[in-house]
């Protein structure tokens, strides 16, 4: 594993298990096994890793729902498999270290919100990768009036921001309430929205 990965996946372990604003330079670069120096010669502050770790996490993330889209063939089918991903999207996080299983989504929520609090740029980041799945689910509906399963009179954009408002709200439920059923809760909210919007 080369410097610059062994850095910034000891960033994310030292973010998720302790919190951004708990963690010092000095601390990762001593998980890394790495100098200061070593560390500053591939991102020159925190803020700059936090960067990278946050540009990894949302093309990961935005890169499995636009598959999870495109690999179904119904409407139905990509709602249920994008309200899927909440079971895996803390793994995008995981280092496959033997003491880093995949991390509590909570501790994921806590490290984006903290990073991105005072940071204009992270937080137009992550708002740029929400509005790319949103636009892809949009056209997945657009797609779906040409093929006449979803009603012609739906208005696409707004269905996509309640779909991506409904999948981030159960997430966040989730990663505060670990001990619902959460499958059982997506699946019922994709076949309550299908209600809605089918032909």
């Amino acid at each position: 594993m080369d410097t610059k990965t062994c850095i910034i996946q000891a960033a994310v372990w030292l973010f998720l298990k302790h919190g951004y604003d708990s963690v010092s330079v000095s601390d990762i670069a001593s998980r890394a096994e790495v100098s200061k120096g070593g560390l500053y010669h591939h991102f020159n502050s925190k803020q700059t890793l936090a960067g990278a770790v946050v540009d990894i996490y949302t093309r990961e993330f935005y890169l499995r729902v636009k598959s999870s889209i495109e690999n179904q063939h119904s409407t139905l089918d990509q709602l249920k498999a994008v309200f899927q991903l909440l079971q895996t999207d803390q793994t995008i996080w995981a280092t496959n270290t033997a003491d880093d299983p995949a991390p509590d989504l909570s501790a994921v929520l806590r490290f984006l919100f903290e990073v991105a609090r005072d940071n204009n740029h992270l937080r137009e980041q992550i708002s740029q990768s929400h509005d790319m799945i949103i636009q892809d689910f949009q056209k997945a509906l657009e797609s779906g009036k040409k093929l006449g399963y979803v009603r012609g009179d739906l208005a696409s954009d707004h269905t996509a921001v309640l779909w991506f408002t409904m999948h981030r709200g159960l997430q966040n439920l989730w990663a505060f309430n670990p001990g619902i059923d959460v499958n059982s809760i997506s699946s019922q909210m994709a076949d309550d929205l299908w209600r809605l919007i089918k032909a």
